[in-house]
């Protein structure tokens, strides 16, 4: 049976009518098929590949000349933006048609939620069979990006034909598209590639990967390093001279052309098999790269123009049979509502942003909008350098706000290398951040409810993303490694490590109602994870909630390692409580269980001290002595606590005790102060006298006295 057999255009049948009825129109109306006979539709993403080093783009090397005769024979779009500059928020927006502030999926939310429909499985209502064939693992189910395909091949995933030195095998990854497209299906199929090659480590095999470097110049350890790690240009472990900087850009470029080449081996499987002008063809990209312009490399972070300017070439002559260059410009969102209105697709989410439809005559004009948000709350709260947000103008001007470290606007006409920042000589800063924010007014802002948690708790890590991220750059050599072996060793649903994130940042901000929302989501995900558990139960205890403190921790009580940190919170709560038993239990337990901690033997010292249970309590401050000698701040709050339970010679004695070990004026000033509170003026003259002698001013002497005076431990975990 011939390949792809429900697609054969039939003589006089789809394209015919399809032709006549664009001529008709003038193509202004809503484009038209044949709905009883929908075409195949190839959406190939080429993944980190820069538009402006592709040869049909006017780069100077001839890096793409297969791809560059499909955009003659088709429609290349000059200025195609993504919403993003990296991988999940930029497909997430393709599979969506949202903006990554509507969908949510972005740095600290790695997962598109459920209820947001996704391309696939509107195809697949429509009667697609539906394929996804992926060699970076952000496209796949642990990030939920891959609902509603019915086959789902993680190239990456497959140790038989990819290593860590080349996490990718896009040969490979055609054989399993033929073999997809050739399989006996009545059905109009729906096909996703997501192809790796110019994204890092950049190992195209010879003699593509090399191809572009002068005589003389070859691959070195160091430039092979630098290409397999953007972070560690970024963070100085590796610095490149210009000339190596160029080298590193002819590398990627050999990918290129590597890339370009697999891609016309995939499409002459489609003319071989008489398919190929009946299949509506979509390549683009998600983003692109950088190599040192802007003091960075790689991707992700900055918006600048090489970073979402995108290849965009469509190919369906039943449609656009006439080969053409458009300029007008459009976002990687106006793919899912071109393919929505070409196929009479259900509605998508809610959305603020444009929709153009690619296969008009006339698309409108409006502004593309661009994100790289660290986290899922606001920008005034966060206050993170990282946050930026772009908007390129159909007049060219491209604004950026990059969190309070940077306000731009270039002239994308005269300058596309962005090389000019207008502001503020040109262009008040003010018209920068009232663009940005004119179109964050029109965002449908993604809102996170209880049952996007419910629906998705169930999922478990592999560790086969974290070592494919690992091979990609994405994780390892400095690039949020802790939080990836994190969540290796939990075994957790990537939703929770998302959440437990953002609820670490809240709590570095000490934006603590904030951290324990955050945290309470995690935990319902993942209730076994005991550290997460306590870190909430501390949370808990920073927002005073003492009773939901002592119940979240209550499950783990007796858990071994973690016992010192479980016994300490709880003894701090109870304490707050009022239930001193408890609370100097807990203290007792969190104290031998880790006799260094100071803040556990002081508390069970004051509240024994409190009951007058001064044996009792001397066993704690013997503990903090020895741990902690030479501490002034504990040893004033141990005679301090002596002195306000009516029991100044046990300050005394502890005070001599350190004289013993060495001769100290601090030490004859405080017990100067001891014996004052004893009654014995002599002995405290004394004292003064020796604290003199030995260096103590009069100021001095007057500040330790003020800090003995006593008002309540100050509990620090």
């Amino acid at each position: 049976m011939a390949p792809w057999k429900g697609i054969l255009v039939k003589p006089g049948g789809l394209i015919t009518i399809a032709i006549i009825a664009l001529s008709l129109a003038g193509c202004s109306r809503k484009p038209e098929i044949d709905q009883r006979h929908p075409p195949n539709i190839l959406l190939v993403v080429l993944d980190a590949a820069r538009a402006d080093h592709f040869s049909c783009h006017g780069y100077s090397r001839s890096t793409t000349p297969n791809l560059d005769r499909i955009a003659k024979e088709g429609v290349r779009f000059t200025r195609a933006v993504s919403t993003s500059s990296w991988t999940l928020p930029a497909h997430a927006s393709l599979f969506t048609g949202l903006l990554p502030d509507e969908h949510g999926t972005r740095n600290q939310h790695a997962w598109l939620i459920d209820r947001i429909p996704t391309l696939a499985e509107l195809m697949k209502e429509r009667g697609y069979r539906t394929g996804c064939f992926t060699n970076n693992p952000i496209i796949d189910q642990y990030h939920n990006l891959v609902r509603g395909f019915e086959v789902i091949e993680r190239i990456w995933a497959d140790s038989t034909v990819v290593t860590d030195a080349r996490p990718h095998n896009t040969e490979y990854t055609n054989t399993l598209v033929r073999s997809f497209v050739e399989a006996d299906s009545e059905r109009p199929l729906f096909v996703f590639i997501n192809y790796m090659d110019v994204h890092q480590p950049y190992v195209a095999p010879e003699p593509y990967r090399s191809m572009y470097l002068e005589a003389g110049q070859e691959i070195t350890s160091k430039l092979d390093s630098a290409s397999r790690y953007a972070d560690l240009l970024d963070n100085g472990t590796i610095s490149l001279s210009e000339v190596e900087k160029s080298e590193l850009s002819a590398i990627y470029d050999g990918c290129l052309t590597y890339l370009d080449q697999q891609v016309e081996n995939l499409l002459q499987s489609l003319r071989r098999a008489g398919v190929y002008d009946s299949t509506l063809i979509i390549i683009t990209s998600d983003h692109g790269e950088v190599f040192g312009e802007y003091g960075k490399f790689g991707h992700g972070d900055l918006l600048n123009r090489p970073l979402i300017h995108i290849p965009l070439i469509v190919r369906y002559p039943a449609l656009l049979p006439s080969p053409a260059e458009r300029e007008e410009l459009v976002s990687i969102t106006d793919i899912f509502y071109s393919l929505s209105n070409l196929l009479g697709l259900k509605e998508a989410a809610a959305t603020g942003s444009p929709k153009r439809d690619l296969f008009s005559k006339k698309i409108k004009e409006a502004p593309c909008y661009s994100s790289f948000t660290l986290g899922r709350f606001p920008l005034e709260l966060m206050k993170h350098r990282q946050d930026t947000r772009s908007v390129w103008t159909p007049s060219n001007r491209h604004y950026i706000l990059r969190g309070n470290e940077a306000i731009q606007c270039f002239d994308l006409s005269s300058d596309f290398a962005e090389q000019y920042n207008l502001c503020p000589s040109k262009v008040p800063q003010q018209e920068v951040v009232s663009r940005i924010a004119e179109m964050r007014e029109k965002v449908v802002e993604f809102v996170e409810d209880n049952q996007d948690l419910r629906i998705t708790r169930e999922l478990k890590i592999d560790p086969q993303v974290v070592r494919a991220m690992r091979a990609l750059g994405y994780v390892g050599q400095g690039r949020n490694n802790e939080n990836y072996e994190i969540r290796t060793s939990a075994q957790e649903h990537p939703h929770f490590m998302e959440h437990f994130k953002t609820g670490n940042f809240f709590f570095a901000l000490d934006s603590l109602s904030a951290a324990e929302e955050e945290f309470r989501k995690a935990l319902e995900i993942s209730p076994q994870n005991i550290r997460l558990r306590i870190k909430y139960s501390f949370v808990l205890y920073r927002n005073k909630k003492y009773e939901e403190t002592a119940r979240t921790l209550h499950p783990i009580i007796g858990t071994a390692a973690q016992d010192k940190e479980v016994s300490l919170i709880l003894g701090l709560a109870f304490k707050e409580m009022g239930k001193t038993d408890r609370a100097i239990e807990y203290f007792g337990k969190a104290s031998e269980l880790d006799p260094s901690k100071l803040v556990s033997a002081m508390n069970a010292a004051e509240l024994l001290m409190n009951r007058r249970q001064f044996g009792e309590a001397r066993v704690y401050i013997q503990r903090i002595m020895t741990h902690h000698y030479g501490n002034l701040s504990a040893l004033l709050n141990i005679v301090a606590c002596y002195l306000k339970n009516g029991y100044p010679e046990g300050a005394r004695d502890l005070l001599l005790e350190q004289l013993k070990k060495a001769r100290s004026g601090t030490i004859y000033a405080i017990l100067s102060h001891v014996y004052q509170e004893m009654g014995q003026e002599n002995e405290a003259e004394k004292c003064r006298e020796l604290a003199a002698k030995l260096g103590v001013s009069r100021a001095r002497f007057d500040l330790l006295k003020k800090r003995l005076s006593f008002e309540g431990l100050k509990n620090n975990n």
